[in-house]
């Protein structure tokens, strides 16, 4: 996600008549708004593209699919022209 700013119209009271008093959010939906942002921000998690360093040392153990013949365009690939193995 990019969005990274909010705008937010907050009074202490709605009961307190102003322009905006209307939508405002009050203190205690205010503190709940921060709170469900928050708990996104968690779900969401923190994009990682290094290789931890579990993955490093699992490394020997990973497999990867190859193209083991000539393969032409409209060609099937298939057991027989592939090989899995290891790096």
């Amino acid at each position: 996600m990019s969005q990274s700013h909010l705008k937010n119209i907050s009074a202490l009271s709605r009961d307190i008549p102003t322009p905006d008093s209307h939508f405002s959010l009050e203190p205690d939906e205010l503190k709940e708004m921060v709170q469900s942002i928050r708990n996104v921000e968690k779900a969401i998690g923190k994009t990682f593209y290094d290789i931890s360093e579990k993955e490093k040392s699992s490394a020997q153990f990973k497999r990867s699919i190859y193209i083991a013949q000539d393969v032409k365009k409209g060609d099937i690939i298939t057991k027989k022209n592939t090989r899995i193995i290891r790096p």
